[in-house]
């Protein structure tokens, strides 16, 4: 069940309060009463109030609404138009307004503009400190005026607003704003899932670094490259040059621990590319060969065979010459 908003009073006078000791229900005007163009609402206590013309209304107070003007209730909003009495009665009764006898009663009761003019069985009005919007006073409207008071009159007229579908109204907007939240935590998820990436990444470039290291140690590096400026044609332009975009504190530490990385990571290959330059021209400088390195082959393989032949000596003498002799001196 949906809870009640507000209350809208179209009648004779202003209703009487909701607290007043009489009780009385809400007298609607008749089909054939003048209203004078008096439309009242009244805000039941409701979270985001009742508005007038951008202005929140005070609660559980009736308040007269002029022609024109805007009520907005919660997330809805009308453009009030009163019609005026003839034009009301003329729509309820065509044949009443053509009749001349129609014209009678209304002839016989002229419409007061003091506020103390009351028919008699209207109930009191309340008392003067409460706040009351007055009718619309403005001179005679343009023809675009009166052409966008027909229309909204003719949204309005009638049980026209009945159809209008509030439920759905608001749920479409909660729907919005749902999938709003949805989107910013999208953002944030993929924005996580980015900056652990580039770090996953960054240590598997490092692992594979090494290996990458260790498989051109032995290749010959003096290599000279030459790098010539782009032609001025091939010059990135205005619109191609990138925006640099904000970036938010999380991103900006990842990016100085990056950029940390990179910069100790390049150090270290230039230092091992500058010995492995160092070491091929000094292997070129000796034509190739180096005779303290060959020296040092040919000891440590004489040292070898040595070795190996005086080991083989002693095993042979050890497995001929037998166990070794005891002497006994008694048997028992």
């Amino acid at each position: 069940m949906s809870r009640v908003h507000c209350l809208l009073y179209f009648g004779v006078d202003r209703p009487l309060p909701l607290d007043d000791p009489s009780g009385e229900m809400l007298s609607l005007a008749q089909d054939t009463e003048e209203t004078n163009g008096q439309f009242y609402v009244i805000d039941l206590n409701s979270t985001s109030g009742t508005k007038i013309d951008g202005e929140k209304i005070e609660p559980r107070k009736w308040v007269e609404v002029g022609s024109g003007a805007e009520l907005r209730c919660g997330k809805m909003a009308w453009r009030v138009v009163v019609e005026p009495c003839e034009k009301a009665i003329a729509a309820v009764n065509p044949g009443a307004s053509n009749s001349p006898g129609s014209q009678a009663p209304n002839s016989s009761h002229p419409v007061s503009s003091s506020p103390d003019s009351q028919p008699e069985h209207s109930p009191p009005k309340p008392p003067e400190s409460k706040p009351a919007r007055s009718t619309d006073s403005s001179p005679t409207p343009s023809v675009a005026s009166r052409v966008a008071a027909d229309e909204s009159e003719q949204m309005l007229s009638g049980s026209a607003w009945q159809g209008a579908d509030v439920a759905a109204f608001l749920a479409a907007h909660d729907d919005a704003d749902r999938e709003v939240r949805y989107e910013n935590i999208r953002a944030k998820s993929k924005m996580k899932a980015d900056e652990s990436g580039v770090l996953e990444g960054e240590e598997s470039l490092d692992e594979g670094s090494q290996f990458l290291d260790s498989a051109v140690s032995g290749l010959n590096l003096a290599t000279t490259e030459t790098v010539t400026d782009p032609p001025i044609a091939d010059a990135p332009t205005l619109a191609e040059t990138p925006v640099n975009k904000i970036l938010s504190p999380a991103e900006r530490k990842a990016e100085a621990a990056r950029a940390k990385r990179d910069a100790k990571k390049q150090k270290g290959n230039d230092q091992r590319a500058a010995r492995r330059a160092e070491s091929a021209k000094r292997t070129a400088a000796l034509g190739g060969e180096n005779p303290m390195l060959e020296k040092m082959k040919l000891v440590m393989a004489v040292a070898l065979t040595v070795a190996v032949l005086a080991f083989g000596v002693y095993q042979f003498i050890q497995f001929r010459s037998g166990p070794p002799a005891r002497v006994v001196d008694g048997i028992d």
